[in-house]
């Protein structure tokens, strides 16, 4: 399919704004400050304006890069290396609009700060786009999103991101997030955390390469999610819909993924008080590595619960899936109501 990425509004404004350029060394930049272009001792060199901030070089870096609303970072596909790092991400964006692109990060000797994220959108917006974020063994999200209250659309997209450890690959959080994230590739570590993990308002996950890592492929939390044409391999449990409490999710779509994994293709973890409703999982090629015990290909897990509600899974359909190497354990769906399962294949 198309790699082309869609169009971004904030794209058509960022152009226009003013472009005079001062070269900047840069490490930690502050977003009150932006206007004043101070440039704070460093080995990372940018030119930047008020609209564009592009790197010219190598650089290591020992404490986050902050980005004022309306920036374009543009990396021009050079290398920032946290060393003695003190910062909690490599870039961070606290507000607004802002684009990061074309930039690699490359994790070293961290010191007193191993738990370091590569990318941080912490109530930002935006786009990132071909970036490659090298963790590896390192705790932290290569990419961490959090957005409360007002909804603003999040394009995650064309990025590699390698060996995030107790992290995730993607992270998000506050429940506002309008993503869209296509034609990522996301390698994880054995110990590692999910690749993409979904609390948001809407997701749209597709044409993501996703592999290793010791829990799951994709998880949602929160939010109505479509999940198409992935790949993911070589992990425990490829989608994994289990709601935060006490939150509903409603008409999630799993649709037309390959599905290669150690035990568990799709599963629902519903606990008191928390719903999964007419989820459609359709199209998917859902098959048994061997490499561990299979537990289901399908599996709903729903609690029983006294004096309050039981965990609800209501209105699945089932169809057209072909399902490989599972032999008698392709669904554990009993804990569901009103479940469909139509033109299905078992081989």
């Amino acid at each position: 399919m198309s790699s082309r990425t869609p169009r971004l509004p904030w794209r058509r404004w960022a152009a226009f704004l003013p472009l005079a350029l001062v070269i900047i060394g840069l490490s930690s930049y502050s977003a009150t400050a932006a206007s004043a272009l101070t440039p704070p001792s460093s080995t990372c060199n940018f030119v930047v304006s008020a609209a564009t901030w592009k790197l010219q070089g190598n650089c290591d870096s020992t404490d986050t890069i902050f980005i004022p609303s309306g920036v374009t970072v543009d990396g021009l596909g050079w290398t920032i290396t946290p060393h003695d790092f003190v910062g909690s991400a490599v870039l961070q964006a606290n507000h607004g609009a802002v684009i990061v692109k074309r930039l690699n990060i490359v994790y070293g000797d961290l010191a007193t700060s191993s738990c370091v994220n590569g990318i941080n959108l912490n109530g930002a917006w935006g786009q990132i786009t071909r970036t490659t974020i090298e963790m590896w063994d390192w705790c932290g999200d290569g990419i961490n999103v959090y957005l409360a209250g007002t909804p603003h659309p999040i394009e995650i997209s064309l990025n590699h991101i390698n060996g995030w450890a107790e992290g995730d690959g993607i992270n998000t959080g506050g429940g506002a997030a309008q993503m869209t994230i296509m034609n990522n590739v996301l390698a994880g570590t054995s110990n590692a955390g999910d690749g993409i993990n979904l609390y948001v308002r809407t997701a749209l996950v597709d044409s993501n390469t996703i592999h290793g890592g010791g829990d799951e492929a994709i998880e949602v939390k929160l939010g109505k999610v479509t999940i198409q044409r992935n790949t993911i391999y070589d992990v425990d449990e490829a989608v994994e819909i289990e709601p935060a409490y006490p939150a509903a999710i409603i008409g999630a779509q799993i649709l037309n993924n390959s599905l290669t994994v150690r035990r568990v293709g799709i599963e629902f973890d519903v606990e008191c008080n928390e719903q999964v409703l007419n989820a459609l999982i359709k199209g998917n090629f859902i098959t048994w590595d061997t490499s561990r015990s299979r537990d289901e290909a399908i599996d709903f897990d729903a609690s029983t619960c006294t004096n309050v509600t039981s965990g609800i899974i209501d209105g699945t359909v089932i169809q057209e899936n072909t399902f490989t190497g599972w032999g008698d354990d392709v669904y554990e769906t009993n804990r569901g109501t009103n479940t469909t399962k139509i033109g299905n294949i078992f081989s």
